[in-house]
């Protein structure tokens, strides 16, 4: 980045976004004391993360910007759920999907705008067990779906196609 300039050049985002892949977390399931802890939610619009996906993400809310503030600063997971009403604004716990994705966040820009762009890497699918405050943003206490995987004939055959 140049030293004289504030702002980025989009072949400098596109370096940062690329080296922030190739450095990602390692996704771990949730330990028995993180499923107990409220973790901020992130209503997102028109994007569905999920696990192991990185993805860009854009917010322009003053307090779900806070919520990114907080998670970097606490190096905490995130919840993104899906909004059901993609035109809506401050949404709340009935606003939203109860199942969706715990997260990292692996960089963020903020930009003169006040919009924040930021690099999440989904970790697991999660259900909303209850919803434990809205203010400054929703939290809510989180349990992880475990990941099934039945093979059966039929899952084989998928998986023979595909590599073929």
């Amino acid at each position: 980045m140049n030293i004289n300039s504030m702002y980025m050049s989009p072949d400098e985002i596109d370096e940062i976004m690329i080296q922030a892949v190739t450095d990602s977390i390692d996704s771990l399931p949730l330990s028995e004391e993180d499923s107990k802890k409220a973790i901020p939610i992130l209503p997102i619009k028109g994007v569905i993360v999920f696990p192991y996906l990185v993805a860009p993400l854009v917010v322009t809310e003053q307090r779900q910007s806070k919520l990114i503030d907080d998670a970097l600063m606490k190096g905490t997971r995130i919840g993104l759920f899906l909004q059901h009403d993609s035109e809506a604004t401050n949404v709340d716990s009935d606003g939203i999907y109860d199942v969706g994705c715990s997260g990292n966040i692996l960089k963020m820009l903020r930009f003169p705008d006040g919009t924040v762009r930021f690099l999440v890497q989904g970790l697991a699918r999660v259900r909303v067990k209850e919803f434990v405050d809205s203010e400054p943003y929703l939290t809510g206490v989180i349990e992880e779906i475990p990941e099934s995987s039945a093979s059966t004939v039929r899952a084989e055959a998928f998986q023979r196609n595909l590599l073929e």
